[in-house]
C-alpha cells in the first residue's frame, strides 16, 4: 500500500481528516509521535475469525460479502470488536475496479479471484474502457456506512484505511485472467505488444483515480510490479522511443502523484510505499533490489521523502 502526505500536517487538524478518539495510525503515518511503537499485521480478510467465516457463510461467496453493504461493515468491524486495533480495514477487493469493466470477476471456494474474461489480445483492448463509476457504488456506500458504524460522540473510532490496486497490478490479473506463478502472458505482452500494455495501464491509471476520488475517505494506493525482477530495467518501445518499465512505473506515479495535488492542493513531498513484507521472499539480494527500485521511481516523479 502506499499513503501520501503533504507535510507539516496534523492529523487531528488536517481539513482531510475527521475528528478521531483514536489517531494514532494517521500521526505514525505522518511521523508524528505515538504513544507506541506501531506495528503492521497482515491478514486475508478475516479467515482468522470464526464470526467472518460465519458472515461468509451467510452471504454465500466472498463477491457476496463486498457487494453488500450491510455484510461489508459488519466484517470490517469484527476485528476492532476482538482487539484494540488502531484503525479498521475496508472490506473489498483490488479487483472489484477491472470487475466493473465487465469481467465477471469471481471467487472459487479454496481458491483465488479469477475473471470470466481475459485481455489478451488487440480486440480485447479495444473494447476495455473506464468504468462507470455508479458499478461501484456498493464500495462507496460500505465506506460511507462503516464511518458512521465507527463514529461515537461525534468522533471516529479509528481511522478507515481503504485501498485500490496499482495500474500494473490490476494489468496482471486482467492480461492472466487470474493469479499465476510466472506471469508468462502479462510479460510476453510486455515484449510483444507494448503498445496494449501501456493502453491497459493508461485505463487502468485513469480507472484507479477516479475510484479513488469516487470515495469519502482517502483511500491508500497498492504499487506491485517487475520490483526485484532483470525485466524491470530493459526497454521496451513506446510510441516510437525506448523506455524502461521502471520509467513506465514512474509515469503512472506522476500520473497519480497529479491527482493527488488536484486534491492537496499542492504536489506532496512525502510518500510511505511499499507493504511492510518483503517483495521478493527468500532472496536478500533481489528483495533489496526491489526496494532500491521503487525508491528510484519515487525519486525520480519528485518525492523528496521516501519510506
Amino acid at each position: 500500500h502506499a499513503s501520501c502526505d503533504n507535510g507539516g500536517m496534523n492529523a487531528q487538524n488536517s481539513p482531510l481528516f475527521d475528528p478521531l478518539h483514536n489517531d494514532t495510525f494517521l500521526r505514525a503515518c505522518m511521523r508524528q509521535s505515538t504513544s507506541h511503537t506501531p506495528l503492521w499485521l497482515m491478514r486475508q480478510a478475516g479467515r482468522y475469525l470464526p464470526e467472518y467465516c460465519a458472515t461468509r457463510a451467510k452471504a454465500g461467496s466472498f463477491m457476496g460479502l463486498a457487494t453488500n453493504v450491510d455484510f461489508a461493515t459488519e466484517v470490517t468491524l469484527q476485528p476492532l470488536e476482538r482487539y484494540p486495533l488502531d484503525a479498521a480495514i475496508l472490506f473489498s477487493d483490488i479487483l472489484t475496479v477491472p470487475d466493473a469493466m465487465g469481467l465477471g470477476l469471481s471467487f472459487a471456494l479454496g481458491e483465488g479471484p479469477r475473471f470470466a474474461k481475459s485481455v489478451r489480445d488487440e480486440a480485447a483492448v479495444s473494447e476495455l474502457q473506464v468504468p462507470d463509476m455508479a458499478k461501484l457504488q456498493y464500495v462507496f456506500d460500505a465506506v460511507s456506512s462503516i464511518r458512521k458504524a465507527l463514529t461515537v460522540d461525534g468522533k471516529g473510532r479509528v481511522p478507515l484505511i481503504g485501498f485500490s490496486g496499482s495500474p500494473w497490478t490490476l494489468a496482471c490479473y486482467m492480461v492472466e485472467g487470474a493469479g499465476s506463478d510466472d506471469y508468462r502472458l502479462v510479460k510476453t505482452m510486455l515484449y510483444r505488444r507494448p503498445d496494449l500494455m501501456h493502453r491497459i495501464l493508461a485505463i487502468n491509471a485513469d480507472a484507479v483515480a477516479q475510484y479513488l476520488e469516487g470515495t469519502e475517505g482517502r483511500l491508500m494506493r497498492s504499487l506491485k510490479s517487475l520490483l526485484g525482477s532483470p525485466l524491470l530495467l530493459e526497454t521496451t518501445e513506446v510510441n516510437h522511443r525506448q523506455v524502461s518499465f521502471q520509467d513506465i512505473i514512474a509515469t503512472f506515479l506522476t500520473t497519480l502523484r497529479e491527482r493527488a495535488a488536484q486534491t492537496l492542493g499542492s504536489a506532496p513531498r512525502r510518500v510511505v510505499m511499499g507493504r511492510p513484507v518483503h517483495f521478493v521472499d527468500d532472496d536478500p539480494a533481489r528483495d533489496a533490489l526491489a526496494q532500491a527500485s521503487l525508491l528510484q521511481a519515487a525519486q525520480a516523479v519528485g518525492f523528496d521523502e521516501v519510506a
